[in-house]
């Protein structure tokens, strides 16, 4: 699986039950395949609004014994939060020696 492939944007519609792009319809949908997982990294502000649905993805996830990286720090849903974390997440991509 690709860099870009194990990046994910949540949306209502991710949430979406036996819907293709429902991010635990894919990891189910490998698992019964019996293709392998991908690592994924997640982290979330801890007053962000979407907080404890990120909760619920990562009880669920680590259930499904995806490897996830999980982070949360004070901050909440905006542009400040990922411009302090994402060097976090590019540092974690395994970007050596590919192009993107």
């Amino acid at each position: 699986m690709g860099v870009v492939e194990t990046v994910y944007d949540y949306s209502p519609y991710a949430f979406i039950p036996h819907w293709e792009v429902n991010l635990l319809v894919q990891i189910k949908d490998l698992l019964a395949a019996g293709k392998p997982l991908p690592r994924l990294f997640q982290t979330v502000g801890t007053e962000d609004f979407t907080y404890e649905a990120n909760q619920q993805m990562r009880r669920a996830l680590e259930q499904l014994g995806v490897d996830l990286t999980y982070e949360e720090h004070s901050g909440i849903h905006d542009w400040d939060y990922w411009d302090t974390h994402i060097q976090r997440v590019l540092d974690w991509m395994p970007l050596a020696n590919t192009t993107v």
